[in-house]
């Protein structure tokens, strides 16, 4: 189990660092993903958030980020006060831009390193996991305290 963990870990952390080298550091995966969701439309951050699976407390704190570097305008909704909408900006819209051409780099060297059919399955069995329903997972559940307590 360790080994699977360490694994998918070093993986995650080798595309960080891939996706930082693409775009010289200018933005990072989880700002690219909500800029993808935002794309060419006005969004609530409710939307964003049930979009990207991102949790609220982090989408905010993205966002806000995300504003202040001028990626996107954040103004409250003219119909519904209390939500907030979000849009791209010219200058969003290019760093989006920089981010997509980042993951097609990224992809087409790892279609090179490790053929382009590995690649394509991995991304298949990954996609279809993702997919609600397409494939069965196993639900783990934690022993209760009592279970694994030891007799008095």
């Amino acid at each position: 189990m360790a080994y699977l963990y360490q694994t998918i870990r070093a993986a995650e952390q080798a595309m960080v660092r891939r996706f930082a080298k693409a775009t010289g550091g200018e933005v990072t995966l989880p700002q690219l993903v909500l800029l993808d969701a935002l794309g060419d439309e006005r969004r609530t951050s409710s939307v964003i958030v049930w979009a990207t699976g991102i949790d609220r407390s982090t989408a905010s704190v993205v966002l806000r980020s995300m504003a202040k570097r001028g990626w996107i305008r954040t103004q409250r909704d003219k119909e519904d006060r209390r939500a907030v909408v979000h849009e791209l900006t010219t200058k969003g819209r290019k760093v989006l831009g920089l981010g997509r051409a980042a993951l097609r780099v990224i992809e087409d060297d790892l279609r090179r390193q490790s053929g382009s059919q590995a690649v394509e399955r991995a991304l298949r069995a990954f996609s279809a996991e993702s997919k609600e329903g397409d494939a069965p997972v196993r639900k783990v559940r934690l022993a209760s305290p009592r279970a694994t307590a030891p007799a008095e």
